[in-house]
């Protein structure tokens, strides 16, 4: 092989191990603040005959246990819990902060309570939301008194505070100046809500046909509507989720209102933890390993199979095969053949040379670690170095001194 041929190997390996160890930091090196890398919705986007095998990756691949009212309330004490110990980095919050906090998680699961199990909810918010109304439209007459005023404004903010705690937003809602139709919007947001459990069982019939049209494939438009399903299954699961979720912000937004500027060091909140939490730290740290292993050429092979296992595992997760549908996570259009498998194929060429010997770490590691390595294992002696005593002679010495005798 010449010298050319060898400078472009050696360069494909380089660059592709950048490719890899750019993905594995961009990873793991986030702000505190900044959502993780998760590969939950990559894994819930596959397609294709290994969907279920990648999807069973995730621990709650549905959201089901997610979304039962127990799962709900046990989040938020989770989330309480957390938020103390996070601004106990700085100075913990003091009795009367912890009460107050405890307050709000507990209106949080009482208007969840609600909304989940009142058969009344939406009356009772509907007259609350009249009294504020009627509060409001009281405080443009110029001609109360003093006294007339003051209980006019106590009414709406008391209105207003009842809503609030209703519609699970004491902390970031009952204070705030909106108009008349922003929190309208916010009621009928809550009535929606209320609804909660129906647009569950409503998910959880959708997954039963959908498990069951993936089944039956063979029957005609079952491809095409079970595409569909899953499209609108998708789409229901996030919006469920962020219910599920918007008390644990509600709680996060009544913590930092709390704090004082000694805890507010403690800086911003961690989101909240992925469900593929394992994987993703898997993820993240062996596409790094493998790009400095590629860079460095340092256990060049082995970094270039490992490279290839990743990548038969992402073409294999959204494969561009006829008969599936378009995957929702990739960039342009291929027709059995994507970037991931062209690179696949880049580094199992790279794999069959010795490009970390012409260029790396590999005969380094080879002469003090792999190699006495081996022949511990084959019970070999070490070799002395060469010139030393007792060390074989060289082919020329050898011959030299058959001759000599």
């Amino acid at each position: 092989m010449n010298r050319g041929t060898k400078i472009a190997l050696i360069v494909l390996r380089i660059a592709i191990g950048w490719h890899f160890l750019y993905e594995g930091v961009s990873k793991w090196s986030v702000e505190p603040w900044q959502r993780p890398f998760s590969s939950e919705p990559y894994l819930q986007a596959s397609i294709g005959p290994f969907r279920d095998t990648f999807r069973g990756l995730i621990s709650d691949k549905d959201g089901l246990a997610r979304l039962k009212k127990e799962a709900l309330e046990a989040a938020i004490d989770r989330r309480y819990d957390q938020v103390l110990d996070h601004y106990a980095g700085a100075r913990p919050f003091t009795d009367s902060q912890q009460t107050k906090l405890k307050g709000t998680a507990n209106d949080l699961k009482a208007s969840l309570a609600a909304r989940l199990d009142d058969p009344d909810f939406l009356n009772r918010l509907s007259e609350q939301e009249k009294k504020l109304n009627d509060a409001e439209d009281r405080l443009l007459d110029a001609g109360l008194t003093p006294e007339q005023r003051a209980a006019a404004q106590k009414a709406r903010d008391e209105a207003r505070k009842a809503i609030a705690k209703a519609v699970g937003r004491p902390a970031t809602l009952w204070d705030k100046s909106l108009s008349r139709e922003d929190l309208h919007n916010v009621v009928v947001q809550a009535g929606e809500e209320s609804r909660f459990r129906q647009r569950v069982a409503d998910y959880e019939f959708m997954l039963g046909r959908v498990q069951e049209d993936a089944s039956r494939l063979h029957a005609p438009f079952t491809s095409e509507r079970l595409n569909a399903d899953r499209a609108k299954l998708a789409k229901t699961r996030m919006e469920l989720l962020a219910i599920a979720i918007a008390p644990l912000v509600e709680l996060d937004a009544a913590a930092q209102k709390l704090a004082d500027l000694e805890q507010m060091k403690a800086g911003p909140l961690a989101p909240q933890p992925s469900q593929t939490r394992l994987l993703d730290w898997m993820t993240a740290w062996g596409l790094t390993a493998i790009g400095l292993g590629l860079i460095f050429g340092l256990f060049t092979r082995l970094a270039a199979l490992g490279a290839a296992a990743f990548l038969a595992m992402f073409y294999l997760a959204m494969p561009p095969w006829p008969g599936l549908p378009e995957p929702s996570l990739t960039e342009g259009h291929y027709f059995l053949v994507n970037k991931n498998l062209i690179e696949m194929i880049a580094v199992l060429a790279l794999a069959s040379l010795p490009t970390g010997h012409w260029f790396g770490l590999d005969p380094w590691v080879g002469r003090h670690v792999t190699g006495p390595l081996r022949r511990r294992w084959r019970g070999e002696k070490a070799r002395p170095p060469a010139g030393a005593a007792g060390s074989r002679p060289g082919p020329e010495r050898a011959a030299g001194a058959l001759n000599a005798s």
